[in-house]
């Protein structure tokens, strides 16, 4: 779900990002064409808890279920709550209060939402960017040659068309709370490979909790990763320096090219993810500044079927 506004002449309905500015201007993610309206009238962002509405020093004032906000005053909103600008007689109702999603929306109309922290643009099958949560707790955009730290409206360039982000808050206190459940550190990937190696299975192991992974093509690129990093182990080479390979030095390994890499690592993700690891998106690490990714799980155990 996604939050939204109603408007009440109308009936029409608008969806809401994290931040929404409200006006009569075009730099408005909801426009008003009213008179009493102020060119940026009001902002309604979600504060991690929450939706609040605070009015932007408008001519006419912001209202919250008929009260006029006073000057610098933050109302908190729920489900049901009546929002007017300038006039009112003339609201809005948030008829949806969901916590905002990760949602890129391309120049040409195209929209893309995350059902989770990691969006793949421009789609799902052809992830030439991934939108995800870095290590530090900011969003990154990742490309095949790059990774850069993004923010709330950045752009970005995907399927040959400009993609504008609009970013979920990070609640305060999310690393606490991930030591306290599913992480890459406290679970066990156990890898079990055919004798021809045409086959990988792979079981995710969280204490006496055993959850099967569906099959797929990118199992091949999780065993090629946790055998190198199982061998600069064996090798002695340091926690920070073990696993680390060039993507052209795993895609000539793998026999696959860079788009297809791109797609097992998208993937890889994505299936970590829907099994409720939290911080999923680092199942492959990206080494910062380099072509170099390495399995970021440790606790990795292959086996073969007789």
């Amino acid at each position: 779900m996604v939050a939204r506004l109603r408007h009440q002449a109308s009936g029409r309905e608008h969806e809401v990002e994290a931040r929404c500015l409200i006006g009569r201007s075009p730099p408005c993610q909801l426009l008003v064409d009213e008179p009493l309206v102020s060119g940026v009238h009001a902002e309604l962002a979600w504060d991690g808890d929450g939706w609040a509405l605070h009015d932007l020093d408008s001519s006419n004032g912001t209202y919250v279920a008929g009260r006029r906000l006073t000057a610098g005053e933050r109302a908190k909103l729920e489900v049901g709550t009546v929002l007017a600008f300038g006039n009112r007689e003339r609201g809005f109702v948030l008829v949806d209060a969901s916590a905002p999603r990760l949602v890129a929306k391309a120049a040409d109309g195209r929209v893309a939402v995350a059902e989770t922290s990691l969006l793949s643009l421009p789609n799902e099958d052809d992830p030439e960017v991934t939108i995800m949560l870095g290590a530090d707790g900011r969003w990154v955009a990742e490309g095949a040659e790059v990774a850069r730290p993004i923010d709330d409206f950045d752009a970005v360039i995907a399927g040959g068309a400009v993609w504008l982000v609009h970013l979920p808050k990070v609640v305060s206190g999310t690393r606490a709370l991930i030591d306290e459940v599913l992480t890459l550190r406290t679970i066990t990937l156990e890898l079990t490979v055919s004798r021809d190696e045409e086959h990988v299975s792979c079981v995710m192991r969280h204490g006496a909790t055993e959850v099967e992974l569906i099959s797929r093509a990118h199992a091949f690129l999780l065993l090629r990763l946790a055998r190198d990093r199982m061998a600069d182990v064996e090798q002695g080479l340091g926690p920070a320096e073990q696993g680390w390979r060039h993507r052209d030095e795993l895609c000539q390994k793998l026999g696959i090219d860079n788009q297809l890499l791109n797609l097992w690592v998208y993937r890889a993700r994505r299936q970590l993810v829907q099994a409720g690891v939290v911080d999923a998106t680092r199942v492959i690490e990206r080494r910062a500044g380099s072509q170099q990714l390495r399995l970021g799980v440790a606790q990795v155990e292959i086996r073969s079927t007789e």
